[in-house]
């Protein structure tokens, strides 16, 4: 009988499966090209079915006899619904998105159609930065995006860069200084701007700086947007007034795992340099100013000519040497790149691993720079609600170049000044010099130094999240993310005694600086269509919490027995070293309310409240609003007819908002600090060295903004153009004060400043082949500051501060 029943239920289980699964259909999936398409999803219309099309762009899927039609869909890609029927067999072309007005973006914790956004965001595909060989992304961004300017503070390879979004936008105080724009990537917030108490006293301060975008690598980028304008930034509050840089890398995709191995070498000059006097011309000046001085048989007149080589022929100066030692100053720069990546993945889990290694040697003699890094990025879908991911980069970078910071000591300086008569060595191998009877023009043969000392300096760092998303519900999603941006860097600087230390018989200085930041995120993300798209709601309520902390210690000795010995231990006399903590804490919390109406009307809505650990009780918290508005006229059918509105798009935009500023200001600058100030009868004393003020409070920016989006000529042609005013109020300035109170300056908010400027941006699809692309990309920006207000009755502060001049002018 349990036999019997086993025979029955077995064919019973196969009949029902075989009624289920009634039919397979296979096909393969090209582009408008012929091209296969790989990772195409194929999804059966009752949702039970669905799979991948294969690297050729086969697929094979079995379905039930409830499946009516068959969904195919694909990044880039329209998605294309099939009706099956009697059909075993289907082969489709799909038809590729419109990236220009389709292209998604990524906007403050979540992303948009670029089409429905209602204030400027300029945007760079990753693709766009890898086929430059720049040396650094960053290089390769240098006119790609309107409103943004990308410059080295110091010509160093790996050396800080200064990017503005929009111009300058506030004057430095304090050991921060930070006007850079907010960096972002993969929704971890980067460290910036550099940490307080980072000295030993007499001057002596680090002075390699790198930049914090060493640790990314070029090609692991996906995408890069620029939240240039309030109403995008301001969901980020307290740290968006100078931008928002929002960086997105590469993940895995399903599929057949891929193996990527890219590299290139490339080389660049100084193709302009200052225009000085060869040795005929520097000579017979030199000649002639003696001559008018002293006579032409006089002394002086005669050790000149004997100390520049020069001689007299018919009344005319004759050198024996001409030097060019600009051309000396400067080499032939060289940047070699590596890059390896494999990814792929299956339906539940995706993954991204790449390393790369760069080299760069710079165009001034002795300066280089060398990276290596690696990056992981990881996504899983626990069930269809619960997904997890993680994301982790670690690099190292090195430094190496002459002293920076100051104009002596720097081969670029001394290379302009150097006398054109002179030689780099003597016959018998030593350094020419000018205490060896040879005239410099008051300066030293820059090849002492970037020949024996050392200016080193190396970061470690490492960038890592682990982010959680939940689907609530239909339309909502709960997003959680867990981060942290740990670096440590070293610095060693070298002077020789026989040479640039030879005033203190030789020197070396050793710095070292540790950041830690720490950030949680909790965003609640709500998106619903209704009436086929006519209505559009999003909207999200978030959640934030930041802490850092950085500690440095430094100290400086003097004194070497000989240059071969380059530790501090080996140094005579040693200053008391120095060493410096601080941290900070951020709290934020913040929502926004999108409206998207039958693809014509647009209306965005931001609101933020930041608190600050900067500021004194009372003055922590900060509230930043914005709005912004769009009209897409294209789609208005009284104005423009179909044909139009299908080869060409234009939409007017306006948007107004605020938001805050802090980071150019130490983590204590609001409270009363005091000092160790030596020892009396035994005992340490502290004396006050900063004053309280418990009213510093947020620098304020207000923003207008109004632009034009114009796709036109089948959307071959794009233009972009914005114009906006910035209203900079209660400026974070160290005043000075009488010294009656014991200090010479106070930490305060005083003034006003006024920002106004254009941005232009323009890109043509000249050719799209197959096998050749030609694409141009024009940015015009104009931006003009000064400062309005500095305080009842004020109209200077100091050399620098003066009502109608620039900022820092």
């Amino acid at each position: 009988m349990r036999k019997a029943l086993f025979v029955f239920l077995f064919a019973l289980v196969w009949v029902v499966n075989a009624t289920a699964q009634d039919k397979t259909v296979t096909g393969k999936i090209v582009d408008e090209k012929g091209l296969p398409v790989e990772g195409v999803s194929v999804l059966s219309s009752d949702g039970r079915i669905g799979t991948k099309t294969t690297s050729v762009g086969m697929f094979s899927i079995s379905i039930t006899k409830n499946a009516k039609s068959l969904l195919f869909s694909s990044i880039g890609f329209e998605p294309q619904r099939v009706n099956i029927g009697s059909q075993t067999s289907i082969d489709i072309t799909l038809k590729a998105t419109d990236t220009k007005l389709d292209e998604i973006v990524v906007v403050g914790y979540e992303t948009k159609r670029k089409r429905d956004l209602s204030a400027p965001v300029s945007s760079i595909k990753g693709s766009d930065l890898v086929n430059k060989p720049a040396g650094s992304f960053t290089n390769a961004m240098q006119g790609q995006l309107s409103g943004v300017q990308i410059n080295s503070f110091n010509g160093v390879p790996g050396g800080a860069i200064n990017v503005k979004v929009r111009g300058a936008a506030s004057i430095l105080v304090g050991a921060g200084g930070a006007v850079s724009p907010l960096y972002i990537i993969d929704g971890i917030q980067l460290v910036s701007g550099n940490p307080n108490g980072l000295g030993v006293g007499n001057g002596y301060e680090a002075t390699s700086s790198s930049s914090l975008l060493n640790g990314i690598n070029a090609d692991d980028i996906e995408s890069i947007d620029v939240l240039k304008d309030p109403a995008t930034a301001s969901i980020y509050g307290a740290q968006a007034a100078n931008g928002v840089i929002i960086i997105t890398t590469k993940k895995g995709k399903q599929g057949k795992s891929k193996i990527n191995f890219g590299t290139y070498i490339g080389f660049s000059k100084v193709i302009k340099r200052l225009e000085i006097l060869d040795a005929t011309q520097a000579v017979q000046l030199g000649y002639e100013a003696n001559v008018n001085r002293y006579g032409s048989n006089a002394a002086n007149t005669l050790n000149f000519l004997t100390a520049t080589g020069g001689t007299i022929k018919n009344g005319v100066v004759d050198p024996i040497i001409n030097n060019d030692w600009q051309g000396l100053a400067f080499r032939q720069g060289m940047v070699r790149n590596y890059d390896l990546s494999v990814s792929g993945g299956n339906e539940k889990t995706t993954f991204l691993m790449s390393g790369g290694y760069n080299k760069l040697e710079g165009h001034v003699t002795g300066s280089d720079f060398q990276k290596g890094v690696f990056r992981l990025n990881l996504d899983h879908k626990v069930d269809t609600r619960l997904s997890v991911g993680t994301t982790l980069s670690m690099s190292s970078y090195t430094s190496n170049g002459v002293l920076n910071g100051g104009s002596f000591g720097n081969p670029v300086r001394d290379g302009f000044l150097s006398f054109p008569t002179n030689t780099p060595y003597l016959p018998n191998g030593d350094y020419r010099r000018t205490n060896n009877g040879t005239w410099f023009g008051g300066i030293d043969n820059f090849f002492t130094y970037t020949d024996n000392d050392i200016n080193f300096s190396n970061t470690k760092s490492l960038v890592g999240g682990v982010n959680l998303s939940y689907k609530l519900a239909k339309n909502f999603i709960f997003r959680s993310t867990f981060s942290t941006n740990y670096s440590y860097t070293e610095e060693k600087q070298f002077n020789d005694p026989r040479y640039s230390g030879a005033s203190s018989n030789g020197s070396v200085s050793k710095f070292a600086r540790q950041i830690t930041d720490f950030q949680t995120t909790q965003v609640l993300n709500y998106s619903q269509a209704f009436s086929g798209r006519k209505h559009v709601v999003s909207g999200l309520l978030g959640y934030e919490y930041r802490v850092n902390k950085n500690s440095s210690f430094a100290a400086f000795g003097q004194g070497l027995p000989l240059p071969q010995f380059t530790t501090l231990s080996s140094t005579a006399t040693a200053l008391a070293p120095s060493e410096g903590f601080s941290d900070f804490k951020l709290l934020g919390t913040f929502g926004k309310l999108g409206y998207v109406y039958n693809d014509k009307y647009i209306l965005a809505v931001t609101a933020r409240r930041d608190g600050s650990s900067r500021f004194g009780a009372g003055k922590k918290y900060g509230i930043f609003p914005s709005a912004s508005v769009a009209w897409r006229l294209s789609n208005e059918e009284g104005l423009f007819g179909q044909n139009f509105k299908e080869k060409n798009d234009i939409k007017l935009r306006f948007s107004y908002g605020f938001t805050g500023s802090q980071d150019q200001i130490d983590a204590y600058a609001s409270r009363g600090l005091f000092g160790l100030s030596g020892e009396y009868l035994g005992l340490s004393g502290a004396t006050p060295t900063q004053l309280e003020n418990k009213e510093l409070t947020w620098e304020e920016n207000e923003t207008y903004n109004a632009g034009i989006d114009i796709s036109t000529f089948n959307k071959r042609v794009s233009l972009e153009v914005d114009v906006y005013k910035s209203n900079r109020s209660r400026l974070l300035l160290r005043v000075p004060i009488p010294s009656t109170n014991g200090f010479s300056t106070i930490n305060k908010n005083l003034g006003r400043a006024e920002i106004k400027g254009i941005d232009v941006g323009l890109k043509t699809q000249n050719i799209n082949g197959r096998y050749f692309r030609w694409s141009t990309n024009f940015n015009f920006a104009y931006n003009k500051n000064k400062i309005i207000d500095l305080g009842p009755g004020v109209k200077q502060i100091g050399t620098l501060y003066k009502v109608g001049n620039q900022l820092n002018s």
